[in-house]
């Protein structure tokens, strides 16, 4: 999440869910996708988060 919340202001909680979701990922064997849904209104930074976390 470091890497990620230097580049992404003002949006330290929803990175902590998605990091938290993230993680659960790393320690569980699923056969189905796994779906994060980000939502809010425009500018909040939502595409760059998922930018961030492809790179």
């Amino acid at each position: 999440m470091h890497a990620i919340s230097t580049n992404i202001f003002g949006q330290e909680q929803a990175l902590k869910e998605i990091t938290k979701s993230m993680w659960y990922l790393t320690k569980v064997e699923r056969k189905k996708p796994y779906v994060i849904t980000l939502y809010g209104n425009s500018s909040l930074g939502k595409t760059e988060i998922v930018r961030e976390i492809a790179n």
